[in-house]
């Protein structure tokens, strides 16, 4: 039981959240000034080894972020053209292909989840 109560701890959803952030921040130039500040909470919870022990969290939150780039790009790869109700027709160009960012997501996230739920049942153990 205490190995699924791992994925209930509210630092790993945190950490979740930094891994998004970071990734964004490495797609966007935007997203530069949200990886500062991600680097900078990600260095304040690094100091605690409670807060610590949730980082995989961070592969999760990539992996997020991953899976909602092939959902926008859910119509690719190439162009893909939509006709409006007035006649007007709008293209996109160029659409990256989503089984990529999908197949990455999926990954970083399954990885994150079971590399917790391990980190889990390990500190299940010796408590």
């Amino acid at each position: 039981m205490a190995r699924f109560r791992s994925l209930l701890d509210p630092w790993f959803w945190v950490w979740a959240l930094i891994g998004a952030g970071l990734a964004f921040s490495m797609l966007s130039f935007a997203g530069f000034f949200v990886g500062i500040g991600c680097i900078v909470l990600l260095m304040l919870m690094a100091r605690e080894s409670r807060i610590r022990r949730s980082w995989l969290g961070l592969l999760v939150g990539a992996g997020g972020l991953c899976v909602v780039i092939a959902y926008i790009n859910r119509e690719g790869p190439g162009t893909s053209c939509h006709t409006f109700g007035d006649g007007g027709v709008e293209c996109a160009d160029g659409l990256p292909d989503p089984r990529k960012w999908l197949l990455v997501g999926v990954l970083l996230i399954g990885a994150g989840l079971l590399a917790q739920l391990r980190t889990g049942a390990a500190e299940g153990e010796t408590s």
